[in-house]
């Protein structure tokens, strides 16, 4: 039987999206491959594993990009996968936790469990907080569902007033290595997302 640690754990990441237009981000995209070759600003290709296509299939959703360290890879039609120059419009996703990156973080996931018991947003603007977040989980042989929080259903004019967003009490949600996060963030919009965790711990019989 499972049960839930006490200990508050948490990880942050800050999203910067330079373009003049939204993107729809995979903040983590399951169990799904992302693993592909991308033309990087120079022109040469290397191997990432930032490809969104897997997950634009798989949610029937326009993903442009699947969250790595540094500069994103982003999907466009009629380009390909393409990595931006970091001076040029782009994605950019940084770990703000200095001894973990977002690529560790993904490894933990691969043989533990948290539960969510918070996220906390802070956005550039207010407008931000009217995207809906889905969490969704991924499987091969069956449809799971959806589950979409709107951030701005947990609002108060306090948070508002400092552009910050405390989504609490969010019960039977889980970060492990099939959870799929999709969130469009706006143009020219940086924001830095803090997830708070209960670990899930085996019980003793």
């Amino acid at each position: 039987m499972k049960s839930y640690s006490p200990i508050a754990k948490s990880f942050t990441v800050r999203i910067e999206n330079k373009y003049s237009v939204a993107k729809d981000l995979a903040m983590f995209a399951g169990t799904l491959q992302t693993a592909a070759l991308a033309k990087d600003a120079d022109g040469a290709f290397v191997l990432t594993q930032g490809n969104p296509l897997p997950v634009r299939n798989y949610a029937q959703s326009a993903i442009d990009a699947v969250m790595v360290d540094g500069v994103l890879p982003v999907y466009t039609d009629g380009k390909g996968l393409e990595i931006p120059a970091e001076s040029s419009e782009c994605l950019k996703a940084t770990s703000l936790n200095p001894a973990f990156s977002i690529d560790s973080l993904k490894s933990w996931l691969k043989s533990n469990s948290y539960a969510i018991s918070r996220i906390i947003i802070k956005a550039t603007s207010q407008d931000q907080f009217d995207n809906p977040m889905t969490f969704r989980t991924s499987s091969p042989v069956e449809n799971l569902g959806a589950t979409t929080i709107l951030p701005t259903n947990y609002s108060t004019p306090e948070m508002l007033q400092t552009t910050k967003i405390i989504i609490d009490n969010i019960s039977g949600t889980v970060l492990q290595d099939d959870t799929m996060l999709l969130w469009r963030i706006n143009a020219k919009e940086t924001v830095n997302i803090t997830f708070e965790f209960l670990e899930i711990q085996e019980a003793a019989n």
